[in-house]
């Protein structure tokens, strides 16, 4: 069986006010959700990545992939994301260049007042991983598994009617195999043997 997030849990986790949770943290986390993008690939994203599509509507963008040697994969970011991801660049200490992360590091000191992180680095995979963990603690969801968070992103395109073909290209499932675990968990949840049974 396949976990994924409910509405209400990813709805708690945006709606986080900003002394709970950087702007960073829940943007990161709604493209995640949005696109279905692996933790590598936020990491390596940079801004340079994000391209328009379709002028004023639909961007692109780049993906460097697991197993890949560059950006050569594309998800599609719709413009209420991309209006999310500018507000945060907006609020970068450092004006952004194209080829800086998308997602970056902010400075980080220790007791003695040392730089130990600088900001504007590239956010770590394990960073990436512990940011959402503590985003989706806050919102009070329990054992909230970065996985799950990726599972969500086809259980609720396909529970909204979306073409398997088309989840799969947005997954970048490399077999039709694996996004068809998803159609099968979808469809045994909503049309299960057990709603026959209980009209006896």
């Amino acid at each position: 069986m396949i976990r994924c997030h409910s509405y209400a849990q990813v709805d708690l986790f945006t709606r986080l006010s900003p002394e709970d949770g950087d702007d960073g943290l829940r943007v990161m986390a709604y493209l995640m959700l949005k696109t279905g993008l692996r933790i590598i690939e936020v990491s390596r994203a940079r801004i340079e990545h994000l391209q328009e599509h379709v002028p004023g509507e639909k961007w692109k963008l780049w993906v460097h992939g697991k197993g890949r040697a560059s950006a050569d994969e594309s998800v599609q970011v719709l413009r209420e994301v991309y209006d999310k991801i500018q507000v945060y660049l907006r609020l970068r200490p450092e004006p952004p260049q194209g080829s800086d992360p998308l997602f970056a590091t902010t400075v980080c000191y220790d007791r003695g007042g040392n730089v130990v992180t600088a900001a504007g680095k590239r956010l770590s995979t394990r960073a990436i991983h512990r940011i959402i963990t503590e985003g989706f603690l806050l919102a009070g969801v329990k054992k909230p598994g970065i996985v799950v968070h990726r599972h969500s992103t086809p259980t609720f395109a396909l529970l909204n009617e979306a073409n398997p073909t088309r989840v799969q290209k947005m997954m970048r499932h490399q077999h039709y195999a694996t996004t068809e675990i998803y159609v099968e968990e979808v469809h045994r949840l909503l049309d299960g043997a057990e709603d026959v049974v209980t009209q006896i």
